[in-house]
Formats: structure tokens, C-alpha cells, sequence
């Protein structure tokens, strides 16, 4: 387990046992029954969404089975529970808001619109080359459905087209940055049509703009495949959610 997942999963477990200790209830094993009684405990302290319980419930699972248990926070009825948490919380908002279930998916023909309007477009300043940049991510993130961590990531030696095949290097990947052989997407070049040409039209005003501004960053920095040259620190997985 890396790092971070084990930091995020190390007080969640913690604060399982401590639970279980108050209420005079095995932790280690612990039943389906402690677990269900565990999330009407998070429920009653209003802080916590069903949408955002997850966390929480794999951290129980990860630990029992790491002591060779079976994860008890994963049966019909932890699930039934869980769905029965979100259903309260909604109600108790006084509003059915299908936002609190329900990501938002982003219709193909949205994506069209702003694919033909970045190869539409010839910029000339600043904000149309953000822009330009914005198309093109969005596009790209489309077509790979990429995390916003694994796309801001990107360099500009990860990605090539050669032979009819854009060729794209998965630099960082949710839960395998400990992994030292990358793997590699390939995209049929005319399975997207256009995708080549936009993705040419950003990588050539990028370098343009990189070839007439002066920069003091340098290294991954400048090697970014969509770091612009006006812009300072690397690029976060949030401004990729932005664009």
C-alpha cells in the first residue's frame, strides 16, 4: 500500500476501533452488524455524506484483511445501509437533489463542439492560448477517460503519433506510482477524427510561445506538455478540473 493511501486509511481505521472499544464491540474481528451500527454512529454526527462514506468503509475492509479476516464492511445489507444513509440525508435536506447520487456526465456532442472550436481557433494572446489549452484537455481527457492528475502530469515526450498510432505514456496512474514501467496507450489516429490536428494546432502554438518568451523555469517544468510559459509552479490536477 503506498504512502498516502495508507495515511488516509491509517486514522479512518483508527477511529473504527475506537468506536468499537466504546460500545463494547470486537473490532477484530468485526461483524457486518458493527459496521451498520458504525455508519448510523457517522450519520448521527452530520459531518460525513453517503457519497464520501467509501473511504471510511475500505479502511475497515484493508485492515481486516491485512490481518487475514474477511472485510466485514462490504455485504448486502452494508450496502443497503448505506444507500438507506443517503436517502435519510437527503430528505433531511428537505430537497431531492440528484446531485448528492449522481455525477454529471458530460454529453459526446458537448465534447464535439469544443473539439471543432479549438481546431477553429488561431491564437493570438494569452487567454486564447489558454483556451486552446482548455479544448484540447478536454478533448483529450475525453477520449482517454483520464483522471485530471494523470493528464496535467503529462510531458511532452509522452505523447507522439507515428504510423496511424497516437502513442500516449500513463506517467502517473491512481495507485501505481511505486510501478517503474509505465504503461502505454495507443489510439488509432483516425479512430478520432481530428484528434491529430488538434492536438498538432496545441502542440504547435504551445512551442511557438515557448520559443518567443522568456522563461526562467526550466527541466519537467518546461518539458510540461501543457504547462504555458507565463505560468509558475507545476500544474495541479485542480486547474485541470477547472479547464
Amino acid at each position: 500500500m503506498q504512502d498516502t493511501t495508507l495515511g488516509n486509511y491509517r486514522p479512518k481505521a483508527a477511529a473504527f476501533m475506537h468506536f468499537c472499544v466504546a460500545e463494547g464491540r470486537s473490532w477484530l474481528p468485526a461483524t457486518e452488524a458493527t459496521v451498520r451500527l458504525y455508519i448510523a454512529h457517522l450519520m448521527s454526527k452530520g459531518t460525513i455524506r453517503a457519497a464520501s462514506l467509501q473511504p471510511y468503509l475500505s479502511a475497515v475492509n484493508n485492515y481486516h484483511e491485512d490481518m487475514g479476516f474477511d472485510g466485514p464492511a462490504k455485504g448486502r445489507s452494508v450496502s443497503r445501509a448505506v444507500k438507506g444513509m443517503a436517502s435519510l440525508q437527503v430528505a433531511a435536506a428537505g430537497t431531492q437533489n440528484e446531485e448528492e447520487t449522481v455525477r454529471t456526465w458530460l454529453p459526446a456532442r458537448h465534447v464535439s463542439k469544443v473539439h471543432a472550436h479549438g481546431l477553429a481557433m488561431r491564437p493570438t494572446g494569452r487567454a486564447e492560448m489558454e483556451l486552446l489549452r482548455a479544448c484540447t484537455y478536454v478533448v483529450f481527457a475525453f477520449v482517454t477517460f483520464g483522471r485530471p492528475d494523470t493528464g496535467v502530469s503529462m510531458q511532452k515526450s509522452h505523447i507522439a503519433e507515428a504510423d496511424g498510432v497516437i502513442s500516449v505514456v500513463l506517467h502517473r496512474e491512481k495507485g501505481k506510482r511505486h510501478v517503474r514501467l509505465k504503461r502505454r496507450l495507443t489510439i488509432p489516429a483516425t479512430g478520432v477524427g481530428g484528434l491529430v490536428q488538434l492536438l498538432e494546432r496545441w502542440q504547435s502554438a504551445r512551442d511557438e510561445w515557448w520559443q518567443r518568451t522568456s522563461s526562467p523555469c526550466g527541466g519537467a517544468e518546461k518539458d510540461s506538455y501543457w504547462r504555458l510559459p507565463w505560468e509558475q509552479g507545476r500544474l495541479t490536477s485542480a486547474q485541470a478540473n477547472d479547464w
